[in-house]
């Protein structure tokens, strides 16, 4: 199920406060709170950083699982498919005959 965060252009939407847009005029605003707002932006988007560091460094380490397991899969696929030494063969196994009366 798509969130709102997946859409195309969603993370590329301003906030009021990033906007520098203000409900009160800008002459009754305090430099503290826009102080206040940019200190709790900053906040909000180092979280945002790091969580998304963890998310990459846990996409990068599975990437790296599935390319080992492919590499282990393909040399055992190449085990399996190689032509047995002829030294090193079995001697053929002898069948036992019965007869059975139906």
């Amino acid at each position: 199920m798509n969130g709102v965060d997946t859409l195309r252009g969603v993370h590329g939407i301003r906030t009021m406060g990033s906007s520098k847009k203000r409900s009160i005029s800008r002459v009754q605003s305090s430099t503290y709170l826009d102080l206040y707002m940019m200190e709790m932006e900053e906040t909000r988007l180092v979280k945002e950083c790091k969580r998304q560091e963890i998310r990459h460094s846990q996409i990068k380490q599975r990437l790296q699982e599935i390319a080992e397991y492919r590499a282990i899969a393909q040399q055992d696929a190449t085990k399996k498919t190689a032509v047995p030494v002829a030294a090193g063969e079995a001697p053929p196994k002898t069948w036992k005959k019965v007869s059975m009366s139906y």
